[in-house]
């Protein structure tokens, strides 16, 4: 497994479940309970300093797990097993792009540990201030990573 941590400054919070985890669910294929986890979804455009940071990394850790062939890999995934996705493809129940996603990349994370939310004092953020919501720019440390399923022989990053 190939993975670094970095740094994203100045993205857009698009959706985040940071405080809570989201709620458990059921698999429709397979019946099974799913838990839930914490979870951000942020914005940024392509050619900003996060955008280039970001999929800089992810082309880097790529290299590094899929070797000379990569790129055909990391084409050939299913977007939902990216975490770095064009906002073009973030579509509506009506086939439309998800309204602020236009021309955008975002990024999706998750974990089923709590992440430290802090401020630029690195005092930290609770519900109660309010401090945290939809659309607001935020810096967010993530890990990128990309491995190979040793069972299905599938790349995921």
């Amino acid at each position: 497994m190939s993975q670094q941590t970095v740094i994203l400054k100045n993205v857009r919070l698009y959706w985040a479940d940071i405080f809570e985890t989201a709620k458990d669910f059921t698999d429709p294929k397979t019946g099974r309970v799913i838990a839930g986890q914490y979870s951000a979804t942020v914005l940024f455009a392509p050619d900003s300093e996060a955008g280039k940071l970001a999929t800089g990394i992810f082309t880097k850790v790529a290299q590094d797990e899929f070797g000379p062939n990569w790129k055909v890999i990391v084409d050939a995934l299913d977007p939902k097993k990216k975490c770095i996705r064009n906002g073009a493809h973030r579509l509506d129940k009506e086939g439309n792009i998800t309204p602020g996603f236009e021309g955008m990349l975002y990024l999706a994370s998750k974990n089923k540990v709590k992440p430290i939310i802090i401020d630029d004092n690195l005092a930290p953020i609770t519900t109660d201030n309010g401090r945290i919501y939809r659309g607001c720019h935020v810096n967010v440390k993530v890990e990128i990573s990309a491995f190979t399923s040793k069972i299905a022989e599938v790349g995921r990053m």
